[in-house]
């Protein structure tokens, strides 16, 4: 018979933040634990059922109690759980399936222009490296273009303004502020001076 699994992870708090949620929570007593996961998700609900669809997001060291989970802040109510792991990869949570889940609503930072439909640009903005501080932007070629403008969303003036004009279909936006939540816009430019929809997409930079 194998060795009992760790005990549960408790003391766990969620706060959410402007650029998604701080966890934090007890150091686990179990002698020989070996690793935290870190489970994130969504809360799925309808009228019979209210259910916590998460996955693992992250394995953190056993030294460490906290943890920033980066997510786009859009009012969304998520859940969380940690999971302790020991040397012989005994997890609490696999041995009982009863994790303690905390749930709590994120802020709401999603601009107040929403974005049109029609727009023959898809935006992928993602964070290329934890602590790097920068957001990369990358879009598809669209026909006919002559180039492509970049804006970004400033919350103080409630308003998309721009960044930068190229004719590449990458951008990267740095010296960033970590913690923060950035949105984005990309339209083509047209020979006649017009510009189309734009496609739109945001990313949030862990502290």
């Amino acid at each position: 018979m194998g060795r009992p699994p760790p005990s549960a992870v408790t003391g766990l708090t969620v706060t959410p933040t402007g650029y998604g949620f701080h966890l934090a929570w007890d150091a686990n007593p179990t002698p020989d634990l070996a690793r935290y996961a870190v489970y994130a998700g969504r809360v799925i609900s309808d009228e019979d059922l209210k259910a916590c669809e998460v996955y693992a997001a992250e394995w953190l060291s056993t030294d460490t109690t906290s943890y920033d989970y980066a997510t786009l802040p859009d009012g969304e109510e998520r859940c969380f759980f940690i999971d302790a792991v020991d040397d012989d990869w005994n997890s609490h949570y696999e041995w009982t399936r009863s994790p303690n889940i905390v749930t709590a609503t994120e802020q709401d930072t999603t601009p107040s222009v929403p974005a049109p439909e029609g727009a023959p640009i898809s935006l992928d903005a993602t964070v290329p490296q934890r602590g790097l501080a920068q957001v990369e932007l990358n879009w598809n070629h669209v026909a006919d273009a002559t180039g492509y403008q970049v804006y970004r969303w400033n919350p103080q003036t409630t308003a998309y303004e721009k960044l930068a004009q190229t004719t590449q279909t990458t951008y990267v936006d740095a010296g960033l502020t970590e913690g923060t939540t950035h949105y984005y816009r990309v339209t083509a430019l047209y020979a006649d001076g017009s510009e189309s929809a734009p496609g739109a997409d945001g990313a949030a930079l862990a502290p």
